[in-house]
């Protein structure tokens, strides 16, 4: 049996369903295991997207998620969504090619030290130098990605070992906590002191959410958008947010009603993750509505998986809030008392954009018609970009003047 083969069949072991890759030479071992097995290969457009999809995987199921790339410049595209993991504490296992370690038949050509790269950004980054050991190292992947804190771990299968014929015998007895975390929870139930006391506090918070949320000011603030996906999003609708001045608003005014429905992402904050994380979950959870919320900068990085999403015939809304702007730093940096430089685009027309990939584009120009359109989009199906423009004038009001007032009360 070959090495790679040996892979593919612990990585069923584990229960993986789905890989997401950009693969490539060093990696085409692998990659022809995998054609034999029953885990769906997903091609995406570019290795971050792969490690943002995962690690969206590992967040929504608790399980590993799984990517690929092959060694170098696909390996290093890989990293920041590694770090995305590591500091959300997302479950995933990468796994990188490389090229052989007994030979070397193109010197340095494209040969990066992966492994140790990784390792900042993960809890474990090994290399595998001897196929007998996959079954024994892929399993120890998967319990150190999934135990507590969870997060990513790296692997690296060179093309010579991954080629090699393998024993494999083994099979590990690993204990399950469930049973004994339930036990706790019913043993501190109904025993928390001053429980009644935050009420007033909820409700409080509560009627400030919906402050302006009906205002029909053209474009819209952030208010009325994040009422108006609110009340179209059902009870296990998911929105996955990118990052920007909107995800403030979003975790000020968005009351979820069910666990993990709004992915929100408050470790690494990266720009780019909102479409593929929402593509991972539209494809776990096919029957639910799935909206990704991105500002036109965050979209625009990673906007090419649009072609992923379609080709993939996913049901998938995209919200554009649309500023033409890097919004949250250009913020900063009035409140900072610079001059706004430097952090103004143009955009491309995101209708044409949307039918240019084989989705479809619908603009908002009024107020009332965001909550109707988002309703239609989700009715249609397939792959849906609605751009709405953002009035962000609020965010010094909110942000800066009733927040410092905050603080001068409580000094006081």
């Amino acid at each position: 049996m070959k090495a790679s083969d040996l892979f593919v069949m612990a990585l069923e072991n584990e229960g993986v369903e789905r890989i997401f890759a950009v693969r490539g030479e060093e990696n085409l071992d692998v990659l022809e295991s995998l054609r034999h097995s029953a885990i769906e290969l997903i091609v995406t457009r570019h290795e971050q997207s792969a490690a943002f999809m995962a690690a969206t995987h590992g967040r929504l199921t608790g399980k590993p998620g799984v990517c690929m790339a092959t060694l170098g410049p696909g390996a290093l595209n890989l990293v920041t969504g590694a770090a995305y993991a590591h500091l959300g504490a997302m479950p995933m296992v990468l796994i990188t090619g490389q090229k052989a370690i007994m030979t070397a038949r193109q010197a340095r050509f494209q040969i990066v030290d992966i492994v140790a790269t990784m390792k900042p950004l993960t809890k474990a980054s090994r290399q595998i130098v001897n196929g007998a050991s996959i079954p024994t190292v892929v399993r120890d992947a998967f319990r150190v990605a999934s135990e507590e804190r969870p997060g990513p771990v790296h692997l690296e299968l060179p093309e010579d070992v991954a080629a090699s014929e393998v024993f494999f015998p083994h099979a590990e007895v690993v204990g399950d906590l469930g049973l004994s975390l339930a036990r706790l929870a019913d043993l501190v139930e109904g025993k928390l002191p001053y429980a009644a006391a935050m009420a007033p506090l909820r409700e409080g918070i509560l009627m400030r959410t919906l402050e302006r949320a009906n205002e029909s000011r053209f474009p819209l603030t952030p208010q009325r958008i994040v009422h108006d996906v609110w009340k179209i999003m059902p009870a296990d609708g998911i929105v996955a947010l990118d990052n920007g001045m909107y995800k403030l608003w979003f975790a000020r005014c968005y009351r979820t009603r069910s666990a993990n429905t709004l992915l929100l992402d408050n470790a690494l904050a990266t720009m780019g993750a909102g479409l593929p994380s929402a593509m991972m979950a539209a494809i776990l959870y096919p029957d639910r509505r799935v909206m990704a919320v991105c500002g036109d900068g965050g979209f625009m990085m990673n906007s090419q998986e649009l072609e992923t999403a379609v080709r993939l015939k996913l049901n998938l809304v995209v919200l554009i809030i649309q500023d033409d702007a890097y919004g949250m730093i250009r913020w900063k940096q009035a409140v900072d008392s610079f001059a706004d430089w430097g952090l103004t685009f143009g955009n491309p027309d995101f209708v044409k954009y949307a039918d240019a990939y084989g989705a479809k584009g619908r603009r908002i120009e009024t107020a009332e018609a965001l909550a109707p359109t988002l309703e239609s989009a989700f009715r249609e199906g397939g792959v849906q970009l609605v751009i709405v423009p953002v009035d962000y004038s609020e965010n010094v009001r909110v942000f800066v003047e009733e927040l410092g007032n905050r603080v001068m009360e409580v000094a006081q």
